[in-house]
């Protein structure tokens, strides 16, 4: 009995702080990849002669101090790419409680969840991370991670201006034939929003 309190006395003590790390990785994983990203972007100046940092060209890219930070910061981007993974492994280990197999309709599964949400203590730190999708959506938060990564650093950083004008074109309509078919979420006018928002930018 007392190891189980113990148990779970911890695992409240996780709940409590974990949803904090996820809400943190969600808003600054973009804008942080983007700033990883640009630390890799070097251009050539002089026919050649001299390679310089694009954010900063006062940053000689054949520096031994460069070439070390440029070997950190591919190490801190593969760890700051890997979040939506963690993400992912986290609903994973969960995914008995999101969408277990039923003969419900869907209605009434997604109810059921919607209830599991507010009484497993398992699923109060990952709320955030599911809540809006559908029941067979419930990783979706790891794609549009990586969707959002794309269009916000990815895009920005690709030389060839006209290049990146198509490649996000395309990302666009992707993403408006994504949300306007597969409709992750629940509600239906936030897939009609997302699928608009995505028609408009291509």
């Amino acid at each position: 009995a007392q190891e189980e309190a113990r148990r779970k006395l911890r695992l409240k003590a996780f709940s409590d702080h974990a949803w904090l790390f996820f809400a943190l990785a969600y808003v600054f994983y973009p804008t942080l990849s983007l700033l990883q990203f640009e630390g890799l972007l070097c251009q050539d100046f002089d026919g050649g002669a001299k390679r310089l940092l694009v954010a900063d060209l006062s940053i000689d890219c054949d520096d031994p101090d460069y070439l070390l930070f440029r070997g950190l910061n591919v190490v801190f981007i593969i760890l700051t790419q890997l979040v939506p993974v963690f993400t992912f492994v986290a609903l994973y280990r969960v995914r008995h409680l999101l969408h277990p197999p039923s003969k419900r309709s869907p209605q009434a599964q997604l109810r059921d969840r919607q209830r599991r949400e507010k009484e497993e203590e398992k699923l109060l730190h990952l709320t955030f991370l599911f809540t809006h999708y559908n029941l067979g959506w419930w990783y979706f938060e790891t794609i549009d991670s990586y969707r959002r990564v794309c269009f916000v650093s990815l895009l920005a950083l690709l030389p060839n201006k006209n290049l990146a004008g198509i490649a996000g074109i395309g990302m666009s309509f992707l993403s408006y034939i994504l949300f306007k078919d597969a409709r992750p979420f629940h509600v239906s006018s936030s897939n009609t929003m997302a699928s608009l928002a995505s028609f408009a930018l291509s």
